[in-house]
């Protein structure tokens, strides 16, 4: 009931209002023990700011009218207990509020990176990062104030102010009506503001979610600011949202600022009307003098609730705001969902069933001479198409890839390649078809497991600030040493490492900065490989690397190829000539497959892909 009345009194649509109010609770209602104490102390603390104006009634009438030191002692001694009570009760319920506000907080950012961790990439791909980190960070921030001060306004006040209501009847009704008539005004006042609040705190998050964006985007594209001399432009964008927030807030600062004292001021003249008529009731020995100062006092304790409750509506106005932006993106549902029946994938990599293959000699043709081929990891895509925001990406793709083999896609830019390959982990579901890893839809198996197998050197290099080691190590954190500096060996990054001050226990700075382009490249191909995937897929794994570390590498890893199915995505022809088979994607479209020699012979996108390409090299 209480809250019912209060979601009118705050002027909240009530499906709103209960709704987030409910979903707050759940988060404070995990404290039930600490919570009940801290009720109990505000109580006491209310109970106490009741106490002390019947006091000045007793020491005015009792004590000073009569003389009577002996009741002057005791009415003292009874402040005194009362106050330091209060005070204990105050230092309790303030230290356990907060503690319970800030645990809230750490269990609601914690939520909402883990869902964002969780969240599909076409959430990510359409989402702003500024947008994200505002919604985790200040968003969050807001609903501070609610759970520590609001919290108990809203218990304390309501306490307050019917007891004081109650004892200023009992004292002198009539002054008790008058005194009401100037509450209809103070609670008009409070809903109007609190409505006009709301919609600034709501504008005000948004345009901090614009300032977060441009300082993201301006801090990670520091050195393409500097190149093309664009501090200027950026300096400008900032200052400009950065206005449009400063004149935002400046608007949620004179409405905080107002209330208090609007209500103060309506509050004053009703308390001086009080006080003229009461001085009548005085005159006419109607009202005692005592009488008229516990009254005032009283009249003063309730209108400190009134008060706090202006400053309370203006916080629940923003963390319900706040919180409506928070649930939004905890409400964001998975497009890329695990089966709930699904199971585990058993290791796609293995020594055993390996076949041999006799007679097979390494050539320039395609890779051969290797021990044996896998006998699991084969990849099936079987009427594959995707859609991305209503634009056909991939085509009605027909692929099978054997176990062990290295297969190349190539074809020009938007072509559709990374996107087929992104769709082996689940990064994203295609929209019609099936893929399947050993006779397996990968949809029936958990997503952990699934990527457990695939090992991915990415087009766009992403390191994480830390260790070289640590991020070689990044999905086998328990690695050995002997195994990380394999990895490195094999991804001809080992050399580069130990010529660094601290070595592999180097920091490399927020997404490697403290790195060249093709000293990263590395790390991350080091990453893959330091997993032993069953799939590998490099996505111009060597894009950044120059020719003779680019020629070390490719050499290194076509001699573990066999251990694993291989992808590879290049636009450099050079590096994916030795490849099993080659498929030549276009508009979504597979348009040829073969071996290198195989689609020169054919004449068709490959060869003048190839040709135009020795072309601009010659």
């Amino acid at each position: 009931m209480h809250l019912l009345w209060l979601h009118r009194w705050l002027a909240f649509d009530k499906g709103i209002f209960m709704t987030t109010i409910s979903r707050l609770l759940k988060y404070v209602l995990g404290y039930k023990l600490l919570l009940f104490i801290a009720i109990c102390c505000i109580l006491i603390v209310s109970g106490c700011s009741l106490t002390f104006p019947w006091l000045i009634k007793g020491l005015l009438e009792d004590a000073l009218n009569k003389r009577d030191l002996f009741q002057l002692n005791i009415i003292l001694g009874i402040a005194l207990m009362v106050a330091i009570i209060q005070a204990v009760s105050q230092y309790t319920h303030s230290f356990i509020m907060n503690y319970i506000g800030q645990r809230v907080l750490f269990v609601l950012r914690n939520q909402i990176f883990e869902h964002l961790t969780h969240l599909s990439m076409k959430f990510h791909k359409d989402s702003r990062c500024g947008e994200l980190i505002s919604r985790t960070i200040n968003d969050v921030n807001v609903l501070q104030n609610l759970i520590i001060s609001g919290a108990a306004v809203l218990i304390k006040s309501p306490f307050i102010l019917i007891g004081g209501i109650c004892i200023i009847f009992y004292i002198h009704w009539k002054l008790a009506l008058l005194t009401m008539v100037i509450a209809p005004l103070i609670a008009v006042a409070i809903v109007q503001i609190g409505k006009r609040m709301r919609q600034i705190t709501h504008q005000i998050q948004e345009k901090m979610a614009d300032v977060t964006n441009i300082l993201q985007e301006t801090i990670s594209g520091i050195a393409i600011v500097k190149l093309f001399c664009a501090e200027g432009i950026e300096s400008k964008r900032f200052f400009e949202e950065n206005k449009g927030y400063f004149h935002l807030y400046l608007k949620g600062i004179k409405l905080m600022v107002i209330s208090g004292p609007l209500v103060w001021l309506i509050g004053i003249a009703g308390m001086l009307l009080v006080v003229w008529y009461g001085g009548y009731e005085v005159s006419h020995e109607r009202l005692t003098a005592g009488a008229l100062m516990s009254f005032m006092a009283y009249l003063l304790t309730v209108s400190r609730p009134i008060q706090d409750f202006s400053q309370a509506n203006i916080l629940i106005q923003q963390a319900i705001a706040a919180s409506q932006r928070i649930f939004e993106l905890l409400d964001t549902r998975l497009t890329v969902e695990e089966a709930i029946d699904a199971e585990e994938m058993s290791d796609v990599k293995g020594t055993e069933g390996i076949k041999e293959r006799e007679g097979e000699r390494e050539t320039e043709g395609n890779i051969e001479g290797r021990e044996g081929r896998i006998s699991r990891g084969r990849i099936e895509f079987e009427g594959v198409s995707f859609v991305y925001d209503d634009k056909p990406v991939l085509c009605g793709i027909n692929l099978t890839i054997e176990p062990g083999e290295v297969l190349a896609l190539v074809g020009p830019s938007g072509g559709g390649k990374t996107t087929l390959v992104s769709l082996i982990p689940r990064l994203y579901d295609p929209t019609v078809g099936t893929i399947k890893i050993d006779e397996r839809d990968i949809r029936g198996v958990t997503l952990k497991s699934l990527r457990r197998q695939i090992g991915i050197v990415p087009q766009h290099t992403i390191l994480f600030s830390g260790s070289i080691a640590s991020n070689i190590a990044y999905s086998q954190p328990d690695a050995s040493m002997e195994e990380i500096i394999e990895a490195a060996m094999t991804a001809n990054a080992h050399n580069f490492i130990t010529h660094l001050p601290s070595g592999y226990d180097t920091p490399i700075g927020e997404h490697g900065v403290r790195l060249s382009g093709g000293e990263r490249q590395r790390i991350a191909i080091a990453r893959a490989l330091l997993k032993k995937p069953g799939i590998l897929i490099l996505d111009e794994a060597t894009a950044s690397l120059d020719t003779e570390s680019e020629n070390l590498i490719q050499s290194a890893l076509f001699r573990i190829m066999h251990q694993q199915t291989t992808i590879i995505i290049a636009h450099r022809l050079s590096t994916i000539i030795r490849a099993d088979r080659i498929v030549t994607i276009s508009e979504g479209n597979i348009v040829e497959i073969g071996t290198h020699d195989e689609l020169l012979s054919s004449g068709g996108l490959y060869k003048r892909l190839y040709e135009v390409q020795f072309e601009a090299i010659g």
